[in-house]
């Protein structure tokens, strides 16, 4: 019936998603190693971001760490960059308050 054909195009799709992000976030870990700096900053975020919907604490995780370089490098947008995607973790795990004092 079509509602089971929607159904398994829903699957397979989301599928397809999931293997293209896995690839992602492998080259990402894999430049992550090789990065010093702010372009290992710049990496941190990126990664975060991956993980966002599926594991957003991987994503706080991550981009605190990109936090930490982009105060010690004194780079403003990587700084406000990782707080926003800290509050967009923080939103994802329903974590209000969190997600404000993120953005704050």
């Amino acid at each position: 019936s079509i509602r089971y054909s929607a159904f398994f195009v829903f699957v397979l799709l989301n599928s397809i998603v999931q293997a293209q992000n896995m690839g992602r976030i492998d080259s990402l870990k894999l430049a992550i190693t090789k990065t010093q700096g702010e372009p290992r900053a710049r990496l941190l975020n990126q990664l975060g971001f991956q993980f966002r919907t599926s594991y957003p604490d991987s994503t706080i995780y991550y981009c605190q760490e990109a936090l930490k370089i982009s105060q010690s490098v004194e780079n403003q947008f990587i700084k406000g960059e990782s707080l926003n995607f800290i509050g967009i973790a923080y939103s994802y795990k329903a974590m209000a308050s969190e997600a404000a004092d993120a953005y704050a």
